[in-house]
């Protein structure tokens, strides 16, 4: 397996695990699966648990409309839970979705994202408003939930994944969040307007870790070539060896080529 389909089959476990709540060390029987088939396992049973809870929830989110919001956000909280909530809200209207939320404690909001289906929840999320976006950003990050934080870097529009990067507590939380990303591509989206300082810090952050190290490489491929000469020239001033250190890896990763503008500001 290549290191570009061992990077994307990483990947795919994280989100699998994320999905049925369990450590990735539970689904050790699953590695011999190439990542397509991983990700085929994880929509079916996604698209399992939607058709098996959707007339309920349909219906129960018709009857939320009924009920003030207060009572509503109670019922989520104290008799749904999380991930019956996740079910129900995708057949919620933004507008609906985002009086409730407003009464949802942060970290109720963050466990009921753990859950959300990302691609069902697509329209809600690009509909909602701003510090709500903003507020579920920092709840997913108060419970350090990079797989929950990916599915919001995926589906909400620019200006909001902006807040999500501009918001990450550390450098190296960019990349943990990036590894979670399959569409590798909305990469560009994440990372686009952010100052090359903390592209740099999120690159140097990663030099104890070798796994971080080949993430941090593959989200910087996916920068324009103005950030990453910037995010060399910064990391060859405040660390040069490591600097070097992270070009010479540069030099054998897949995606080489999208990384010639770092590679050739390190030398």
């Amino acid at each position: 397996m290549s290191n570009a389909n061992n990077g994307l089959h990483a990947t795919e476990m994280l989100k699998l695990a994320a999905a049925l709540n369990c450590p990735t060390s539970q689904l050790q029987a699953l590695t011999p699966l190439k990542a397509g088939e991983l990700r085929k396992l994880r929509t079916l049973y996604q698209d399992i648990a939607f058709r098996r809870f959707a007339p309920l929830c349909r219906r129960l989110a018709q009857a939320t409309r009924l009920l003030p919001k207060a009572v509503s956000s109670q019922l989520a909280e104290s008799v749904f839970g999380p991930q019956l909530s996740a079910h129900i809200m995708v057949h919620m209207p933004a507008r609906h979705f985002s009086k409730i939320a407003e009464r949802l404690e942060d970290e109720f909001l963050a466990n009921l994202l753990h859950y959300l289906d990302g691609r069902r929840a697509a329209d809600l999320l690009a509909d909602i408003p701003l510090p709500l976006a903003e507020r579920l950003i920092h709840a997913c990050l108060l419970k350090q939930d990079f797989p929950a934080l990916a599915e919001l870097a995926e589906q909400l529009p620019r200006d909001q994944v902006l807040s999500l990067a501009e918001a990450l507590q550390s450098p190296a939380d960019l990349i943990r969040v990036s590894r979670y990303i399959t569409d590798k591509p909305s990469l560009t989206q994440l990372v686009s307007g952010l100052n090359e300082n903390l592209v740099a810090e999120a690159l140097l952050a990663s030099k104890d870790s070798p796994e971080l190290t080949d993430a941090a490489l593959e989200l910087l491929s996916f920068m324009p070539v103005a950030i990453q000469h910037a995010a060399a020239a910064q990391g060859m001033s405040s660390s040069p060896e490591t600097t070097a250190e992270l070009a010479r890896l540069a030099i054998t990763h897949p995606r080489r080529s999208a990384l010639e503008a770092f590679i050739q500001s390190c030398r």
